[in-house]
């Protein structure tokens, strides 16, 4: 009797053996799992972070490229602008003439 109680007694541990083994198992593949999705999640930040960089660094060029174009926008207006103040000088200089001409011609003929 004492040596089957005994036997039982190791058939229990074995089987508890047995149950902490496939535990510990089971932990360590889900530890290895969550290791490799933890991986697989930063890689993938990591590329999204790279594509976000690549992007600014795009959109910084783009700005630039914006802005030089509006400043070459802004000199061909203020061309304009000084060529039509020039302009308008000139139009203001021969209106002067002209007005001083038909007052010295009114004055000939009067």
């Amino acid at each position: 009797k004492r040596i089957r109680a005994l036997e039982e007694e190791r058939r229990r541990l074995m089987e508890a053996l047995e149950d902490k083994d496939l535990t510990e198992r089971r932990l360590v593949q889900e530890a290895m799992d969550l290791e490799r999705e933890l991986r697989e999640a930063h890689e993938g930040w990591r590329e999204q972070l790279k594509i976000a960089e690549g992007q600014a660094k795009e959109g910084d060029r783009a700005k630039d490229a914006h802005a030089k174009d509006l400043r070459k926008q802004i000199q061909a207006l203020e061309g304009q602008l000084k060529a039509a103040d020039e302009g308008l000088q000139r139009a203001s200089d021969k209106e002067r003439r002209l007005l001083e001409e038909n007052k010295d011609m009114e004055k000939e003929l009067f």
